[in-house]
């Protein structure tokens, strides 16, 4: 990252957990750890989803029903569930790239 560069914001939001088939809480830290100087992550806020202060917003789902996701995002979307979310921090990776290559074009 070259100095000036701000931060891609990701913000999180858990489902409510009524039909969970994996542990969310580690999905949630082992993004705060691959997270350091790359991007960073807080819990979803709608002020600020408001605001457009997301980059992206995840979506942790304990299963594959993807509830939540019908919701108005002011940015990129990316649904982690039960099916995907061993490869979660890499997802969040390639989404934010994905992110940045439409930002130049």
């Amino acid at each position: 990252m070259t100095e000036g560069q701000m931060l891609k914001k990701v913000g999180l939001i858990f489902c409510g957990g009524c039909n969970c088939y994996y542990d969310r809480e580690k999905v949630w830290n082992r993004l705060l750890q691959s997270s350091a100087g790359l991007y960073r992550v807080s819990l979803w806020e709608e002020a600020l989803d408001k605001e457009g202060s997301y980059d992206l917003v995840v979506v942790i789902n304990g299963c594959s029903s993807e509830c939540m996701v019908n919701e108005k995002y002011r940015a990129t979307l990316l649904v982690i569930h039960n099916l995907n979310y061993e490869n979660a921090a890499e997802l969040v990776e390639e989404a934010l790239r994905r992110e940045r290559g439409s930002e130049r074009s």
